[in-house]
């Protein structure tokens, strides 16, 4: 009997059925004996000096407590993802003297139902005492010698600034027969998962073992992030993630409400569940993209861009959380692309501003250095009358230069192109789309006053950031297969890729 093959086939996906018949077990879904619902109350300013937080709400009937940063000691949130770059400007879970942006949480409401919950918070907001400071409101201000300085003890408002070299930048531009320049910016993006975000926490009373469930992409950096704000060891705290209605990136942070809801647990001796509202997603869920890119590009005169100078500029709100500082990282260790440039130079820089703390969204990182690269590839090949894709073939890595060694690093370990058909690749992708056919369309549709534009964009995908993963597989008795991953599923079908 010949062997079944995969690769090429349309496969059913394993986990549909359970899904779409309403068996899945989503955070909203999941219920505790005695189950206490959390409110939080939130900045409705940018800036703000934080005066009284009013109690009064504790007597509202149903209301359990009413509890503010100085009724935990509490640091900043643990970084998931460290950088030697990165300077003391962490978001501690309740505001204290200070909120730096809408929606940071000032103070939370526990009651017996989530009504009440919310009704106790909004009773709270309607009688806080605040202070408006004067509001950074992008990069360019935060990075003015007169900017107001969001965090006192940095002096100014750079979360971290380092320089990325590959080669011998300067001796390249010297002798650049030109360079080309650009300036590329990405706005401000966040992901909206159908299902928002959500947190419960009981301490098993067996085993005194504190077990969290949490809407989250990665629940085993949680674990460990929580383990340090809790003073616990890992062992006693459980981590659970159940079915997720999306994430795009935005799940993969540690958040405020991850550690505040555990908190509540221990101290009320009772589960505690708090399930985020869109609003509250809007302006409190992590933001992402936000960046320029001023690029230069030494080339020859028949196209052979022989080095790159970038000064990437990343607006990462008014802290930095889980991620810290590891998209604008990703974006300058992948602005080379597929290309043979020996010489590199990237200058990256990350502003704090009062706006929601930046984090992960669908590429962390690549997609920016993506878009500037190939914009700059755009105007290279205008500039020198070259077709777009020529320019591209003559500059890609070539099937006898692998492993390519890039020199840059990731997790630190060397980055190397293994191999690749990227000429190959690129016209086989011109032949189905038919460009020429489009060009074709272009020139008659100009003709009657209408703009077709044709976009090109080449990539390498930076897949994993390393240095290991981990997993398991058990064959049983009974010949059934087990496999165990951190792979942590939200709609990308991964059940039925690792059967």
């Amino acid at each position: 009997m010949a062997a079944e093959r995969f690769f090429g086939q349309r496969m059913r996906r394993f986990e549909d059925p359970r899904l779409l018949t309403g068996a899945g077990a989503y955070l909203e879904d999941l219920r505790q004996p005695d189950l206490l619902h959390a409110a939080f109350v939130r900045s409705p300013y940018a800036h703000a000096t934080i005066g009284a937080i009013p109690k009064e709400a504790a007597r509202m009937s149903g209301v359990v407590g009413v509890f503010t940063a100085g009724d935990f000691k509490l640091g900043p949130i643990p970084t998931a993802v460290p950088h030697p770059a990165l300077r003391p400007c962490g978001q501690v879970p309740l505001a204290r003297d200070r909120a730096r942006f809408v929606g940071e949480p000032l103070a939370v409401v526990v009651a017996t139902d989530r009504y009440t919950a919310e009704d106790g918070a909004g009773a709270i907001a309607a009688e806080l005492e605040l202070e408006p400071l004067p509001v950074v409101a992008g990069w360019e201000a935060a990075l003015a010698p007169d900017a107001p300085v969001l965090h006192e003890g940095l002096g100014d408002n750079l979360a971290g600034s380092w320089v990325v070299r590959v080669g011998e930048v300067e001796r390249a531009f010297a002798e650049a027969e030109r360079v080309v320049r650009g300036s590329f910016a990405v706005q401000r993006y966040t992901g909206m998962p159908i299902e928002t975000r959500g947190v419960m926490a009981t301490v098993d009373p067996i085993s005194g073992r504190l077990v969290v469930w949490s809407s989250t992409q990665w629940p085993h950096t949680v674990r460990r992030a929580l383990a340090e704000a809790l003073g616990m060891p890992e062992h006693r705290l459980r981590v659970v993630a159940p079915d997720l209605g999306g994430g795009f990136g935005v799940k993969q942070d540690v958040y405020p409400e991850e550690v505040v809801i555990p908190l509540l647990a221990q101290r009320l001796d009772r589960p505690v569940k708090w399930v985020e509202t869109r609003r509250e997603h809007f302006t409190g869920t992590a933001h992402s993209r936000e960046q320029v890119h001023d690029l230069e590009l030494a080339v020859t005169s028949d196209g052979e861009v022989t080095a790159l100078r970038a000064v990437v500029t990343a607006d990462l709100g008014a802290y930095t959380r889980g991620l810290g500082l590891l998209c604008p990282s990703i974006t300058a260790g992948s602005l080379l692309g597929p290309y043979r440039i020996r010489h590199y130079q990237a200058t990256v820089r990350c502003a704090l501003t009062n706006k929601a703390p930046a984090g992960a969204y669908r590429g962390a990182g690549g997609p920016e250095a993506v878009f500037a690269l190939e914009r700059a590839m755009d105007r290279v090949a205008q500039e020198l009358g070259l077709d777009p894709a020529d320019l591209r073939r003559r500059n890609f890595i070539r099937p006898d230069e692998f492993p390519w060694h890039t020199g840059l690093g990731t997790a630190q370990l060397p980055v190397v192109y293994d191999s690749g058909e990227y000429a190959a690749n690129l016209d086989r992708a011109l032949e189905l789309a038919d460009r020429d056919g489009w060009r074709q369309r272009q020139s008659a549709a100009r003709a009657e006053g209408r703009y077709v534009g044709i976009g090109l964009a080449c990539y390498v995908l930076l897949g994993g950031l390393g240095p290991y993963e981990s997993a398991e597989v058990r064959l049983d008795p009974s010949g059934e297969v087990v496999v165990l991953t951190g792979a942590s599923p939200h709609g990308q079908g991964t059940d039925t890729a690792l059967a």
